[in-house]
């Protein structure tokens, strides 16, 4: 990550709102926003995140067109450590505006196969054994990626086990129009 650079970052208005929104009890000082950049080669924007005490929000994150292999969760893990002096504490991993074909794919895929209501602007939530945590979980980098930062830090983690999985189609369109919708993701990590 030698080549990566932390800088404090101002965020958009879809982003602002999107945490207003979500975390309404949060004092909006309380986050602190960041940008990674790639400064050796490419010059360009690795991930943008926002933090406070037990939460991580992901807004963008591409680590595909660095010239050195860099895991997006050890980024993720470097801005949360930096920002709140270790992760014993992060509780919620939350990915905006998912881009990633093969997580908005298990996604759809666990949305079509879930019971209950289903509505539009509304968290729906799978936690492990239910009806859809199979799918949601195939092939989602994000969670694989969750997963991983779990065991990789477990004595830093505190033990902390992947629990429930929740996404939201945040768009005006038809619930069964996810594919060009905004879905986002909140991944909730439990203590033992």
């Amino acid at each position: 990550m030698e080549c990566l650079g932390r800088h404090r970052r101002f965020l958009s208005e879809d982003e602002w709102d999107f945490l207003t929104t979500n975390f309404p009890m949060e004092d909006p000082k309380s986050w602190k926003s960041r940008q990674y950049l790639e400064e050796c080669e490419i010059m360009d924007h690795v991930a943008v995140y926002s933090t406070v005490p037990g939460t991580c929000v992901c807004f963008f994150i591409n680590t595909e067109l660095l010239p050195l292999k860099v895991k997006a969760r050890d980024i993720l893990k470097d801005n949360y450590m930096k920002s709140h002096g270790g992760l014993s504490s992060l509780n919620l991993i939350i990915y905006h505006d998912i881009c990633n074909i093969h997580a908005r794919t298990a996604i759809i895929s666990a949305f079509n196969v879930m019971d209950g209501p289903k509505r539009r602007r509304r968290w729906l939530g799978i936690s492990p054994g239910e009806k859809g945590w199979e799918e949601v979980k195939r092939n989602n980098p994000l969670i694989i990626g969750a997963e991983n930062l779990l065991v990789e830090n477990e004595v830093e983690m505190g033990g902390a086990i992947l629990g429930k999985v929740q996404f939201i189609l945040d768009s005006d369109e038809d619930l069964d129009n996810w594919v060009t919708g905004n879905i986002h993701m909140k991944i909730e990590l439990y203590r033992r």
